[in-house]
């Protein structure tokens, strides 16, 4: 694989089909891409999922285990376990701390067989508000994403409500004039 991207993690499979239809697998190689920019931003309260891509060696072995590391520190061991009953990891509510460097690693501890399956690196933002909100959510993003930060998104707001404010002002006080002059006639 050449020019290989974050997407292209997981487990590779070579296998022969033989007369019988059984499979024969001749070589099972991982791919961990190590991300160099945020393969998931997200924000404080949201929820994510990681994928472990893993699911293909439980075709292959038994007596799996699975676990997450988080900056080189375990956050999750399932043990042994089937994969794909654990090939996805919710968090249902995010935080500043779990931001970092994620690895999903399975093993079959009596053949000594380790395999990295996944390499995340999540960025967490503060959390959503009106403004961070009109700069994401696919509607309003449409005027809003190009804009850096919320300030911006704030001061074009505020002028635009200035805006208004002094062309409402104007056309009622040109309105009123006019009522005067209509009623001097």
């Amino acid at each position: 694989i050449n020019f290989a991207h974050p997407d292209d993690s997981g487990i590779y499979l070579c296998m022969a089909l033989q007369e019988s239809s059984s499979r024969v697998t001749i070589s099972v190689v991982s791919l961990a891409v190590k991300p160099q920019s945020p393969t998931i931003i997200t924000r404080v309260s949201q929820q994510i999922h990681l994928d472990c891509q893993s699911v293909l060696l439980d075709y292959v072995y038994k007596d799996l285990t699975q676990r997450w590391e988080k900056n080189n520190a375990v956050w999750k061991d399932y043990g042994y376990t089937t994969l794909t009953a654990v090939t996805t990891e919710q968090i249902t509510y995010v935080n500043y701390t779990h931001a970092g460097e994620w690895k999903c690693t399975v093993s079959q501890p009596d053949l000594g067989f380790k395999w990295t399956t996944n390499w995340l690196l999540i960025q967490v933002k503060h959390a959503p508000n009106i403004l961070t909100h009109l700069m994401e959510d696919p509607p309003a993003a449409y005027l809003f994403k190009n804009f850096k930060n919320e300030i911006y998104v704030l001061s074009f707001l505020i002028g635009i409500l200035t805006v208004t404010v002094f062309l409402v002002a104007v056309g009622v006080f040109v309105y009123l004039r006019w009522c005067q002059l209509k009623s001097r006639k």
